[in-house]
């Protein structure tokens, strides 16, 4: 198998840079309009570059490259300096610790090398990668090499696009135009997607909906959904002047005027070749609570048998468009034309806009991208899109067939980044939801990304996510819930029980205190306002206390694994309320350690009662929901919190420093009467807390948990 046997991929997907008509296309295309012609007068420094010498290829490829001049101060440079200035300044690192002394350099690189597209050292001998050399402004402060992947994704490259290294070169940058984006590309990707994954980017068409409407985008009117309708979803950020108003309350048209996202949306699915678009706003009567219920519980499906999900990832709400559509031009991209070369900028690449960008803080868009078979994501800057075996943007032009896996499999060979909606440095993770293996442990990774979202009404947080929660459910093994807690029949192989381990849930930044969500149950993570974080090491219910659960108030209370055996699935929240709890109750003295008493582990953590606090006396860390406000008091000129908790699960946990130990996890609630809410996490050495407990005074209470 040879990298470059197959060219007509790259052909196909609309490279508009093929030979020199286009070329010269792209030139027009990429000048600025209000201009009458390209300033093509050099500063002195840039004069002395030569441009042919620093593109010429490399005889051997290092991820280091070659430094071909030294560029010295860069800053914010104004409009009236030379075009290749300004280009090196818009690509350039910025490196705080340089302070006033910015000394840059010009490094050549191979693009290979220098951007992960492609680990250029797992690929075969047999597979010949072709690549263009490219320059990166870096400064001298900072080494070449794999620690520039970062930054460089962050800046882009300066590539130079010329007709004749199109016959040779496999992996370059596009000249994009700022007013409209290359509708065949995209179109391109889509029907690529279609031939080389069959089976993986399948849309299922057995999903059935009885109330299912969308949107004709050529008479703009809200129709029912046509049998084995192809439709496109539209995911974005509702603004806060349209949010209750301008909505579809029934009527088959859509008003006259509607935001600037939905109207371009609409031309979108127009150019793609596509009559219907599913959006939330006008395909869901808001004044019908059945429409609204059953549509709302059907997310999921909805999204996953879309065609397409187009994201607005660009602009705070749904008035600002799709940039490179309608009105709203992209941000223009870096360039410069050069002695009859044009040079560009390969742009930032496209994750990072997508991942600090509104539409993905916001809870809603969560489940809408990852429950979608195809993404097709504006940014302010370029079009990126990525499915369940590829991903690829407008700027960078790669070989999207060659790179494929030829035999075995749908997708793209094991060594080329994986997507954004995948995997992300930053945190944004969404893992292979698609596949029917799917685990517990991918469900509590969504569940922390999930739960730091944000959202306008805090009341829909639970809905926003269920259609993630129903996937579970329908995997091979499959994943129940209880008010979003994860938990599956414990099975003779299962090391732990499930549920257990997730109702020990704690928050992930401890400095910034959650609020308490009075409209879900306490032991919940929809309870709080914070990010949650699941245990990933198996638990057991702990022998040193008898805990027992009921879910209803007409069962006994009787121990988790025995009520799971009779009924299995009677966690299951949208039948059961509350969880009754019977147990022996602890009192635990709680105290707070500052930096001076634990260096680098300041916070909360169980002492005991009658020694000064030092770090020879904590016995736990105590991951606190809620400070209590109650049962507080001074010992030894400290205050003490005294709490309530009982003994739930042990575990074995495993550190560098101190090997293979057993933990002791306690939950901390605080009583009203008859009821009473779960405000945090004990999780301390098993010896030093089991101790403790075989000391106290215990009281026998039965209590039912909101």
């Amino acid at each position: 198998m040879a990298l470059n046997a197959d060219y007509s991929g790259v052909r196909k997907l609309g490279s508009s840079l093929e030979n020199r008509d286009t070329f010269e296309q792209s030139r027009d295309e990429i000048k600025d309009p209000h201009k009458n012609d390209w300033n093509e007068v050099l500063c002195e420094r840039c004069e002395a570059l030569d441009i042919d010498d620093m593109f010429a290829p490399m005889e051997r490829h290092s991820s280091k490259g070659k430094e071909v001049a030294a560029l010295g101060y860069i800053s914010e440079i104004p409009a009236t300096a030379c075009s290749l200035c300004r280009l090196f300044a818009a690509v350039h690192i910025k490196d705080a610790t340089l302070l006033q002394n910015r000394d840059y350099r010009l490094q050549r690189l191979s693009f290979l090398e220098s951007t992960p597209d492609v680990s250029r050292s797992t690929v075969s001998r047999k597979i010949q990668v072709l690549d263009c050399i490219c320059l990166a402004v870096i400064p001298r402060s900072m080494q070449a090499g794999r620690e520039l992947f970062f930054p460089l994704e962050k800046t882009g490259l300066i590539c130079l696009i010329r007709p004749e290294a199109q016959e040779t070169v496999m992996f370059n940058a596009r000249a994009l135009q700022p007013n409209i984006v290359n509708f065949q590309l995209l179109k391109g990707w889509i029907a690529l997607c279609k031939r080389l994954h069959p089976t993986k980017c399948m849309i299922d068409k057995k999903i059935q909906f009885s109330r299912l409407k969308v949107i004709d985008c050529r008479t703009r009117s809200v129709i029912k959904a046509p049998p084995n309708c192809e439709y496109a979803a539209l995911s974005y950020v509702w603004g806060p002047r349209h949010e209750m108003s301008n909505q579809h309350t029934g009527n088959d048209r859509l008003p006259s005027v509607v935001p600037g996202t939905i109207d371009d949306a609409i031309s979108l699915v127009q150019h793609l070749g596509w009559n219907y678009l599913w959006i939330d706003r006008y395909c869901i009567d808001q004044n019908d609570d059945d429409d609204k219920s059953e549509q709302i519980g059907r997310m999921g499906d909805i999204y996953g048998a879309s065609t397409i999900t187009i994201i607005a990832a660009a602009g705070d709400d749904d008035d600002f468009g799709l940039p490179g559509l309608g009105s709203r031009c992209r941000k223009p991209q870096p360039h410069a034309y050069i002695r009859g070369r044009l040079l560009v900028s390969s742009l930032p690449r496209p994750e990072h806009a997508i991942h600090t960008s509104k539409w993905a803080s916001r809870g809603w868009t969560y489940q809408e991208a990852a429950l979608s078979t195809r993404r097709l994501v504006f940014t302010h800057e370029q079009v990126y899109f990525e499915c369940k075996g590829m991903n690829c943007c407008e700027s960078i032009d790669k070989p999207l067939s060659i790179l494929h896996r030829k035999k075995g499999g749908e997708g793209f060979l094991a060594n080329v980044k994986r997507g954004y909606f995948e995997s992300y440095t930053g945190g944004t993770v969404i893992r292979d939801y698609g596949s029917k293996k799917s685990s517990i442990d991918e469900l509590r990774s969504h569940i922390e990304l999930f739960s730091a979202r944000e959202f306008s009404h805090i009341s829909d947080s639970m809905n926003a996510f269920l259609g993630i929660l129903k996937h579970y459910e329908k995997c091979q093994t499959p994943t129940y819930h209880f008010w979003g807690l994860p938990s599956s029949y414990p099975t003779k192989e299962s090391i732990g029980h499930p549920f257990i381990a997730s109702l020990l849930w704690t928050h992930k930044h401890q400095r910034v205190m959650p609020v308490r969500n009075p409209l879900f149950p306490s032991f919940s993570w929809f309870g709080w306002r914070g990010v949650a974080i699941l245990p990933a090491n198996s638990v057991y219910e702990s022998h040193s206390s008898r805990l027992l659960f009921s879910s209803q108030h007409n069962l006994d209370p009787e121990p988790l694994h025995s009520l799971a055996k009779d009924s299995p699935w009677i966690l299951d929240s949208s039948r059961m309320k509350c969880l009754f709890v019977t147990t022996e109750l602890i009192r635990f003295p709680i105290g707070y350690f500052n930096g001076k008493d634990l260096p680098n582990r300041s916070g909360f953590y169980v002492v005991e009662p009658d020694q000064p606090l030092t770090d020879r006396t904590s016995l736990g860390r105590v991951h606190f929901s809620r400070v209590p406000s109650t049962n507080a008091r001074l010992v030894n000129g400290r205050q003490l919190h005294i709490c309530e908790g009982f003994v739930v699960a042990e575990a074995e946990d495993y550190s560098i420093a101190e090997g293979r130990k057993k933990i002791l996890f306690i939950l901390l609630i605080e009583r009203y009467e008859q009821t009473a809410e779960r405000i945090g996490v004990i999780k301390g050495v098993h010896s030093n807390i089991s101790s403790f407990v075989e000391r106290s005074r215990k009281e026998q209470v039965s209590v039912m948990l909101k």
